[in-house]
């Protein structure tokens, strides 16, 4: 890679909380007059692009609401980096040009579900939800909305269009939108399904023919499988899986079961699968389930460069072209495999990778198969998962590769909490 004698810089960066809103409408427990007792009188006195700023009460207790969003409204915490804290639903009903931004919430309730209503608008309503901790579901899916979750926790999350960054959820399922597209689902820097306990569940189905899938640097675990493909768009662009660690907790050898780290029944599009690790679950009294497992027709649509595998359990599973760079390794099974943040025991993964530029690490070496190699590494996203203070910056997109003389374009997506 050459030097760059000049660098032009055009940042995008865009602060939701920083737009001009009509009014701001505070809610404060007890507070003075012109405040809120309640969210829900904030909202109801709100007209669309207000800003929501919420105390937390003072009586140590949650909000206890059921929250009805029907306007163009950004909800933040009155305190930087302190969630605001509720027990109840959230029902945001979509429209033409609506958006709806939720920043530091904190919904503690186990039925405290977010959820989408009314007719499916021709244009998506735009939902972001960002630095929030959600015990309960999010469904955002089958059609209607821009959907946007960032720095944030929850359990079972749908949806099916939209950009999903360094999260850690239960499961994720994207499903078809109303509207086929040229757009991309881009799914990056998450670990899913670590806190599903285990249980009998996919962490990651994709089943959207819609919108081609990026998926980069995730670390999905899944008590069934880690990663279920079951269709994709098919166009000009090539669906993606880079870098990430897929495994299946799954103990089961019964033939038929095919649990895999990444499974793949699809019959149409094009996918690519390079730099990730597929675990599968290994004891010596129960061989379990594969690394990978690939229909024919999957099988022939799909590319296999720089993986490591391990297939405990091999009949109906499938092992890619070792002269691709895919090569099997005892290191990839479930117990070499790092709970808390998908690293592997062993180094060979270390620099087997592919070579080319703009696969390199962070550090300009080469590729590193799994979460923890590439330029949008785990590490870079560990922190918001974590939900403490950290940079409010939740994703930068950069080219991976700048020539002499070129002009780097960074776009940033940030927030204020």
């Amino acid at each position: 890679m050459k030097a760059l004698n000049t660098l032009t810089i055009i940042l995008l960066f865009s602060i939701f909380s920083n737009t001009v809103f009509a009014v701001d409408r505070v809610v404060q427990q007890g507070g003075p007059v012109g405040t809120f007792a309640s969210i829900s009188a904030a909202i109801t006195a709100a007209t669309d692009g207000d800003l929501i700023i919420i105390n937390n009460r003072t009586d140590g207790l949650p909000w206890l609401e059921n929250l009805s969003v029907g306007k163009t409204l950004t909800f933040v915490s009155a305190v930087d980096n302190i969630q605001w804290w509720m027990e109840g639903t959230i029902a945001i009903t979509m429209a033409e040009g609506r958006n709806v931004t939720i920043i530091g919430l904190r919904n503690t309730s186990a039925s405290g579900t977010i959820t989408k209503n009314g007719t499916t608008p021709v244009n998506r309503t735009v939902v972001n939800i960002l630095y929030s901790d959600i015990a309960a579901s999010i469904d955002m899916g089958t059609a209607g909305i821009n959907f946007y979750l960032g720095s944030s926790k929850a359990g079972a999350v749908y949806y099916s269009y939209g950009k999903i960054y360094g999260n850690d959820i239960r499961s994720l399922a994207c499903s078809s939108d109303a509207v086929s597209t040229e757009d991309v689902n881009q799914i990056i820097g998450n670990r899913i399904g670590l806190n599903a306990g285990g249980a009998s569940t996919n962490a990651l189905t994709y089943t959207s023919n819609t919108q081609y899938l990026y998926c980069n640097a995730n670390y999905v675990r899944g008590g069934y499988n880690g990663i279920l493909i079951s269709s994709l768009k098919s166009g000009v662009t090539t669906n993606r899986v880079i870098n990430c660690t897929m495994t299946s907790a799954s103990g089961s050898p019964i033939p038929g079961n095919n649990f895999a780290g990444l499974s793949l029944t699809f019959t149409s599009g094009l996918l690519t699968v390079e730099n990730s690790i597929c675990c599968s679950y290994y004891v010596a009294s129960n061989t379990g389930a594969h690394g990978i497992y690939a229909t024919p027709t999957a099988q022939a649509n799909t590319t296999f460069t720089y993986n490591m595998y391990y297939n405990s359990y091999f009949s109906g599973g499938f092992s890619p072209s070792s002269s691709l760079g895919n090569f099997a390794s005892g290191s990839a099974i479930l117990t070499q495999v790092n709970t808390a943040d998908g690293s592997i025991a062993g180094t060979n993964h270390v620099n087997m990778g592919n070579p080319s530029n703009s696969d390199l690490d962070l550090d300009l070496s080469r590729n590193d198969i799994g979460v923890f190699g590439g330029s949008y590494s785990m590490a870079n996203f560990l922190p918001y998962m974590s939900n403490v203070e950290s940079s409010r910056v939740n994703f930068m997109n950069t080219p991976r590769v700048v020539n002499q003389g070129g002009t780097v374009s960074v776009q940033v997506i940030g927030y204020d909490k």
